[in-house]
């Protein structure tokens, strides 16, 4: 006879009925109340109608012959399965709950354990307590109120999304009934956001999150800020999410859900968000750090019940209170899990993996050298935010495709969005506020995507309150974007709508615009098990997406095309305005030189001195042009002699002096042309030129800005020479210096790098430059070092620009790399040279700023040692610098003749 294990599914036990003695019946000891006595007989008696439906013997029949061995378990585990799943009436309309059943347990353990006193299994505490357990678990999951009426299910699963398909649910389920109401996360969510309370969106995040996690009901208490991550590769919130029946951790990688806001971990979290959800005034400071620091207060058994009393809440409003109990934490455990079972494209190891169960038939102790990883986690981590292949990569939603302009208007509406108290989830621009130690700004990013989410789903948002009848005007949520976006008074150039309601149209646009891009980001796929059919409908709504697309394209070529013409007509015509106005412009400059040359030449006559005809025909003037020819003396008018302009000249008389006055007053004054009127009217049309418009945002593209990178507050103490070399490179600054050189007939110099004097200087990095303190003595020191290290090769290679784009490409990388050896390497033997070094350092780093520090040591150094003045530290620069250079200096000319210079 095979013989179960303990624990496992109870069988019948047959046993053979021998010629024996019947025992007598059991009947009362003398020391049992009359209560106990009861109660003992009424356990017999259901010991006795499980035996009679077996056939077995009855419990007055059994002997020790029969219960020897394991076979005395067998009978009480068969009769305690019997006990646990079936409904037993003890009075008419009234049945056995849980606790009753719990009760005719002891109550049997203890007829059985008086009849067989000397029977081995009553010291075998491990069995007691196992089989106790699995007795009060089958209890609770059969448990009923009214067997009359339809059974009700305990823990129903809960599954995502019921209302496209209902390929999860039994056909048995479906219709009229408290057994057949259709229940999913989509319409506990929406519950939750149409009340929009602080209250309800507490509960929608902590839903979100344990569906998300396939957690039980209680472990998302111990999640911690700190100990979570935003995945770069993945693009996914990275969770270490505890499995308390394990005493484990768990990775789980979160992804913005493809199609349902509501039921989205981003969104629950932007609610959770708003509502203060990040405030800690008031909070103990040992809670700081965790998720949910509000459930701290409650009692471990009571956060998992916290959470089932939200839910039920929920479905009670649509479909009573029957509905409502048959659904608790564990529903959405089970139906994510079965979801996942029923994924085609999940691997067994794949669902285990994000449930955190140990497969079966595996080495427990292998198992244990497994750990949970990004990879395998991140394929149901799709599965679950909807994505038809959980295999290919998928992308969150972001503000990028806003551009650059819309940075400042998104930090400042985050501002107003959220208050912040976690240290992780601020906005940091400077690098050294972003280390380890007090990880200020390690998930902002989980804060951009939170706040994209947020406002990528508004529209969507408020479309589903409209179908809902709620009132979007007061609703909390909307009510809390909406004034945020008033107060930073958001605008967008490609938004027409003007006005005091700008701010609305631009929420709208970017909603919109947000969203498109997610969809663009992320478009259908077939997953790998799909049928044909089902991967050329996907590949059609792809192409049908980028004809789309290609269209909106065209459309707008054309537009531009349209304004290029009309542009180029008009700069056309404004050039032939242009054109006549200068022709008249010049027309009337000559004019005007020829006026000028008659105005000097009637000076110069004036200004002659009173004599005869004669004298003044027979005396040159050495200091005034000569005299007018005949021809031109024909031409002009006659004019009398101007007045002596010393006093030995003959005086002029007076008649005559007043005539040649006059006649120089008339001479003198020239009448204004008529052209000089048109052409100041056509330069009063010319165009004005506009002044030039500068960017105010900084460099970058707009993912970096947002990530808090650009152009943080100058702190020189992280550049270091590779990191600086680069930014010559790639900025294009040694290769246009060196363009600029070779047009002039020179090549360019390595003294570009740190000489201030030269024309062709490179410019010093703003991190030395910019800052509270001025560091340009140190960066000129630090490039001076570099300046000696790189040779002539590599320096050729920098000017002719050679490689672009250093951090992209592995030849830059090689190249700065290796120039920040040598350097590091030569002042390293500076320092042994001329600082009683001995050995090269160990944690010395390849910062300008530690370099130039050491240079300015050897430097100092070798000023004392050699009593050499300023002139005679730059004679030995040079040298160094002209050594590097593979170029012999007079001193080492000198030094290898054995020659004194003169």
């Amino acid at each position: 006879m095979d013989i179960p294990q303990n624990n496992s599914q109870p069988t019948d036990v047959s046993t053979t009925q021998n010629n024996r003695k019947v025992p007598a019946p059991l009947g009362l000891s003398s020391k049992k109340a009359p209560s106990t006595g009861d109660g003992y007989d009424s356990a017999k008696k259901y010991v006795d109608k499980f035996f009679k439906l077996r056939d077995y013997p009855l419990f007055d029949e059994l002997t020790d012959e029969d219960v020897e061995g394991e076979h005395l378990a067998h009978y009480m585990e068969n009769f305690f399965h019997w006990l646990a799943t079936n409904n037993h009436e003890y009075k008419p309309g009234m049945y056995l709950m849980p606790s009753g059943k719990e009760t005719k347990y002891y109550q049997t353990i203890s007829i059985f354990q008086d009849k067989f006193k000397e029977h081995n299994l009553w010291k075998n505490d491990d069995w007691k307590k196992s089989t106790h357990y699995w007795f009060m678990k089958k209890c609770r999951r059969e448990d009923i109120v009214d067997p009359d009426i339809e059974q009700e299910r305990k823990s129903i699963p809960l599954y995502k999304d019921l209302s496209k398909s209902r390929t999860l649910i039994r056909q048995m389920y479906i219709g009229n009934g408290v057994n057949k109401a259709v229940v999913d996360l989509k319409s506990i969510t929406m519950a939750m956001i149409s009340e929009g309370s602080a209250e309800s969106c507490h509960s929608l995040a902590e839903l979100n999150l344990v569906v998300t996690g396939i957690g039980r009901g209680g472990e998302h208490v111990f999640l911690r800020w700190g100990e979570t991550a935003f995945d770069e590769y993945f693009h996914a919130l990275d969770l270490d999410w505890p499995i308390i029946k394990q005493s484990d951790r768990k990775c789980i990688l979160v992804f913005c859900d493809r199609d349902l806001y509501c039921c989205c971990v981003f969104f629950a979290l932007g609610c959770f968000f708003l509502q203060g959800g990040l405030r800690r005034e008031g909070v103990n400071e040992s809670c700081h750090d965790f998720i949910f620091p509000g459930l701290h207060k409650l009692r471990a058994d009571s956060v998992a019940s916290r959470l089932t009393a939200n839910m039920q809440k929920y479905i009670k409003r649509d479909h009573g209170e029957a509905v409502a109990k048959q659904y608790t934490t564990r529903s959405a455990r089970k139906g994510k899990m079965t979801e996942n079972r029923a994924n085609r494209d999940l691997s067994i190891q794949h669902e285990l993996m994000r449930s955190g169960h140990t497969p079966q038939g595996h080495n427990p102790n292998a198992e244990g050298y497994v750990q949970t990883t990004p990879a395998m986690s991140a394929p149901g981590g799709r599965a679950a935010a909807g994505y038809s292949d959980p295999h290919a990569d998928c992308l969150p939603y972001s503000f990028e495709c806003l551009g650059e302009a819309a940075v400042p208007q998104v930090l400042k509406l985050i501002e107003l969005l959220f208050v912040i108290d976690v240290p992780q989830l601020q906005y940091c621009a400077s690098s050294a506020e972003r280390g380890e130690k007090n990880k200020k700004g390690k998930l902002w990013e989980l804060t951009l995507t939170v706040a994209a989410r947020l406002i990528g789903s508004y529209n969507d948002l408020v479309k589903d309150l409209i179908a809902m009848g709620v009132s979007v005007d007061n609703h909390p949520i909307v009510y809390k974007i909406r004034s945020a976006c008033q107060q930073a008074q958001i605008t967008d150039s490609r938004v027409k709508v003007g006005g005091v309601h700008h701010w609305q149209a631009v929420l709208k646009y970017w909603s919109k615009a947000i969203k498109d891009d997610f969809v663009a980001r992320n478009p259908p796929r077939a997953s790998p098990t799909a049928s044909i059919a089902q991967h050329l409908l996907c590949h059609s709504q792809q192409i049908d997406n980028i004809a789309a697309s290609n269209n909106k394209l065209v459309e707008k070529v054309d537009e531009f095309e349209k304004n290029i013409e009309s542009t180029v007509a008009t700069l056309v015509e404004s050039n032939n305005q242009l054109t006549k106005q200068v022709d008249v412009l010049t027309n009337e400059k000559e004019r005007l030189v020829k006026e000028n040359k008659k105005l000097a030449r009637n000076n110069v006559i004036l200004a002659m001195p009173y004599s005869s005809p004669a004298t003044a025909a027979s005396r040159p003037s050495y200091s005034s042009p000569p005299p007018p020819n005949k021809k031109q003396r024909s031409e002009e008018p006659p004019v009398d002699k101007p007045p002596p302009t010393s006093a030995s000249s003959n005086v002029q008389p007076p008649a005559a002096a007043a005539a040649a006055a006059a006649t120089a007053a008339t001479t003198s004054v020239v009448e204004p042309p008529v052209a000089t009127m048109a052409a100041t009217a056509a330069a009063a049309t010319l165009p004005v030129p506009k002044p030039p418009t500068t960017n105010t945002n900084p460099p970058g593209s707009a993912l970096a800005l947002l990530s808090g990178v650009p152009l943080p507050e100058p702190d020189p103490s992280g550049v270091t020479i590779q990191i600086e070399l680069e930014r010559l490179c790639n900025g294009g600054i040694i290769k246009s210096k060196a363009t600029s050189a070779v047009k002039a007939g020179t090549t360019l110099k390595k003294s570009a790098l740190y000489d201030k004097n030269y024309h062709l200087k490179c410019g010093f990095n703003r991190n030395f430059t910019d800052g509270k303190k001025s560091e340009v003595p140190r960066y000129v020191l630090a490039m001076k070092v570099v300046a000696i290290a790189i040779t002539n090769d590599q320096w050729k290679v920098l000017c002719d620009g050679e490689i672009d784009h250093p951090p992209s490409n592995p030849s830059m990388r090689r190249l700065t790399s290796a120039v920040s050896k040598q350097t590091m390497d030569l002042l390293t033997d500076l320092e042994i040279q001329h600082c009683d070094r001995k050995k090269a350092p160990t944690t010395a780093k390849p910062t300008l700023r530690a370099i130039a520090d050491r240079f300015k040591k050897v430097w100092n150094n070798v000023k004392a040692s050699g009593n050499k003045s300023d002139e005679d530290m730059k004679v030995w620069f040079n040298e160094k610098l002209g050594m590097s250079e593979g170029q012999q200096t007079m001193t080492s000319y000198m030094a290898s003749n054995n020659t004194t210079p003169v």
